[in-house]
């Protein structure tokens, strides 16, 4: 869980950990048009889940719904940012959940 934190793969994980209030750090809590995500491309049912939300999203992202890929042991992400690292069979997450 630390990792995750500390290191963020998926770009939804990123946004959620950047939103985390901080008291030393000045920050803008308005969200602007332009940084709603989606880069102006249409959601799609069959696309990734974070599409409308995710500041990466780009139109492979709205064809189909992302593989698990392994980043590292006990580690994976689904988005296809991570298309070029190791594919974990769909729905097997007995390799990252083992101790």
């Amino acid at each position: 869980m630390e990792r995750v934190v500390a290191a963020p793969r998926h770009p939804y994980t990123q946004l959620l950990i950047s939103a985390i209030p901080r008291a030393h750090v000045a920050r803008d809590w308005l969200v602007r048009e332009e940084d709603s995500g989606r880069n102006g491309l249409a959601v799609t049912a069959a696309g990734c889940r974070f599409a409308d939300r995710c500041p990466h999203t780009m139109p492979a992202c709205l064809a189909a719904a992302p593989g698990l890929y392994r980043t590292e042991p006990r580690r994976a992400v689904a988005c296809i940012q991570y298309q070029n690292y190791p594919t974990l069979p769909p729905g097997d997450l007995s390799e990252v959940l083992s101790m």
